[in-house]
């Protein structure tokens, strides 16, 4: 299924790793083992979040606003008392990745984050 890639990799959320370059690489490593069409899309997926947050002062919807809503979808667990007692990790992960994309996923399959200004309307 869709989700099983996911779980070996989040099963265990990354230890707390204070420098933020160090903890880009680590990301920009465990992402490297998803399927390449499930990382390829998560990795489109940070870009255009990314650009959600950098109008938030017109959309209210800041990464953490929107770590919120999407964490839950994107780290999935399958014991349904680490999903609660993990959410708030979660959403710390997913809020870092959304502020760090162009660092932990580079330029990636089009140019990164400026990739998208011209799919998509500003």
């Amino acid at each position: 299924t869709l989700f099983n890639p996911y779980f070996w990799i989040h099963t265990d959320l990354p230890p707390a790793i204070e420098d933020e370059h160090a903890r880009c690489h680590h990301l920009r490593e465990t992402f490297s083992q998803l399927p390449p069409v499930h990382r390829d899309t998560l990795e489109f997926l940070m870009f255009h979040l990314s650009r959600i947050q950098d109008r938030k002062k017109e959309n209210l919807m800041n990464a953490k606003n929107i770590a919120v809503v999407f964490a839950p979808t994107i780290m999935r667990d399958t014991d349904i008392e680490r999903e609660m007692t993990d959410m708030q990790a979660r959403n710390d992960v997913v809020e870092f990745v959304i502020e760090h994309s162009e660092e932990i996923f580079g330029q990636g399959l089009g140019g990164g984050k400026q990739s998208l200004e011209g799919s998509v309307r500003s």
